[in-house]
């Protein structure tokens, strides 16, 4: 039986992006079809490489949307481009034609084929919020010299997010390159929906696998530490110990595959906290962590069985 860790620790996480992490159209290699861009294509190979299920992305039909205009605005202008050679050269060239519809389906199929999940504009309700927040210049509408609404389609985006049901999820990484999004005001508003789930905006490839990794050990982690392995493990190194409370483990990640974890034990009759490390690649349990090329201090593991 799996030890229980704090709610914060082992309950899913999602991600979601923007579309300016998503596509970059002075990147796009393909017409017909929608090709992200590289960054994100190795962040899915990345992904796949941690062989763990825990954590759902998310792209939001706002995105989508705007991937297509943008995809059939470059179709359009290197149709156009294609058409004054060809005229130049006196050449004929078939009719090129991409509709919505291709674009979307590609997306969408993109999507499925990579566990990927939409989330849709909010319901009728949106407009009078959207009146509200654009007359109180609320983020992430903001004001400019010369504009006094940049940041509609923010808008939406932040609106289909707070929309979005939530409760199953223990984070929210928001992956955008749109710097109001750091805005100490949204936080707050987020924290009010959901006061028990943390909100993080990246803008970093790097820093989001460091954090999609760290996310990742704790989930695996919590699932692999048994509480009849530990318990012998933990009376091999002390004296004294009889039980395992249950529902008591803390945990903490220190290094790439190894966490910390605190949980309350039974010691000569009284409860008591003791800290000891786990290496999630290895499943082994240590007294003491040092780290140096290799893993585990050789004389203080033990393995689970």
């Amino acid at each position: 039986m799996s030890l229980n860790a704090p709610v914060e620790n082992i309950r899913n996480f999602s991600i979601v992006f923007d579309t300016n992490m998503l596509y970059a159209d002075k990147k796009d290699k393909s017409a017909f079809s929608f090709v992200p861009q590289s960054e994100f294509s190795n962040f899915l190979e990345f992904r796949e490489s941690m062989n763990v299920t825990a954590g759902k992305l998310y792209i939001p039909r706002l995105c989508i949307d705007e991937i297509i205009h943008q995809k059939l605005s470059l179709f359009e202008k290197y149709k156009k481009q294609f058409q004054d050679l060809s005229e130049y050269f006196n050449q004929t060239i078939p009719e090129l034609i991409l509709t919505k519809e291709q674009i979307q389906n590609s997306i969408e199929c993109f999507c499925q084929e990579n566990s990927i999940e939409i989330i849709e504009y909010p319901d009728t309700l949106l407009l009078h919020r959207l009146k509200d927040r654009v007359m109180e210049q609320r983020p992430p509408f903001h004001h400019t010299e010369t504009h006094s609404d940049y940041g509609f389609k923010d808008v939406l985006l932040w609106e289909s997010l707070l929309a979005r049901s939530l409760e199953s999820t223990g984070k929210v990484i928001l992956c955008s390159k749109d710097k109001i999004f750091t805005d100490n005001k949204l936080s707050s508003e987020f924290r009010e929906y959901y006061p028990s789930i943390d909100i993080l905006v990246l803008d970093d490839w790097k820093k989001l696998k460091e954090e999609y990794v760290s996310l990742q050990i704790e989930i695996i982690a919590n699932a692999n530490i048994h509480s009849i392995p530990l318990l012998a493990f933990l009376q091999n190194e002390y004296i004294g110990i009889t039980q395992i409370i249950e529902s008591k483990l803390n945990i903490t990640k220190i290094d790439d595959w190894v966490v910390r974890c605190r949980t309350e034990v039974i010691q000569n009759g009284k409860a008591v906290e003791l800290d000891y490390f786990y290496d999630v690649q290895n499943q082994e349990y240590c007294k003491e962590w040092i780290k140096d090329d290799k893993y585990m201090e050789k004389n203080t593991t033990a393995r689970r069985s």
